[in-house]
């Protein structure tokens, strides 16, 4: 579907929150981050790689739960996710909002980041890049699919439902997602991720077409954290 499609206070009021979408949003905005925390205090006798594949299996461990949520309990359709058949229009929509966040919000973000007197990506990115290529590659594609899933395709339409409001719903889902990327990132780096998540919020709410903005994130995460080139 295109076309802005918000929902209001006039339109919708917030409904009691059935068992199966306190489950689903408790899992889609605080697993992630519960996830990255106990990835950090993994026994340090690990390697990087391993700690990585650990988050990597609980990660969609996540996707797998809230999928078999909103289908099996909830007994709705992948398409109330935003999920649909792969359509060229997702692919062009998905490389739109990529150059947008590649050439316009994430510079915007560094730039913010870099007032505030914050320290940067610099020290999250090291480590990131210390993996192997094959390892990033895995990672940026799990994150950039999950983290889509989770906090646009799962949390901020089950939050409309809740709340009523599309505003409420992005506003929440893009501050939960900010701070999940605290615990490898730091406080800096949180504020860009405000700005990139409020965009792919704004980007989802528009297009309600989850696939575009699951090739958005993976096309800029690979930029950056694969090919290593100066995106953020």
């Amino acid at each position: 579907m295109s076309g802005v499609e918000l929902r209001g206070d006039a339109q919708r009021a917030p409904s009691r929150v059935p068992p199966s979408v306190a489950c689903g949003l408790a899992l889609a905005l605080a697993g992630p981050a519960l996830l990255a925390i106990g990835c950090e205090r993994l026994p340090a006798g690990l390697s990087a790689v391993a700690k990585s594949l650990i988050g990597q299996v609980g990660m969609w461990t996540l996707l797998a739960a809230i999928l078999a949520i909103a289908r099996l309990w909830e007994r709705r359709p992948l398409a109330s996710l935003g999920l649909r058949p792969l359509r060229i229009s997702s692919l062009v929509s998905g490389l739109v909002a990529a150059a947008i966040l590649v050439y316009a919000v994430v510079p915007l973000a560094t730039a913010l980041v870099s007032a505030t007197g914050l320290p940067a990506f610099e020290g999250g990115l090291a480590r990131v890049l210390a993996l192997p290529v094959w390892m990033r590659t895995v990672a940026v594609v799990t994150g950039g699919l999950v983290e889509e899933v989770l906090f646009r395709g799962y949390a901020i339409t089950r939050l409309e439902d809740v709340t009523g409001s599309s505003v409420v719903a992005a506003i929440l889902s893009v501050l939960v997602f900010a701070a999940s990327h605290s615990p490898l990132w730091g406080p800096g780096p949180v504020l860009s991720f405000v700005l990139s998540g409020g965009f792919l919020a704004t980007w989802f709410l528009w297009r309600r077409d989850l696939v575009a903005n699951i090739v958005a994130h993976v096309l800029v995460d690979a930029i950056g954290l694969v090919f290593a080139l100066p995106v953020r």
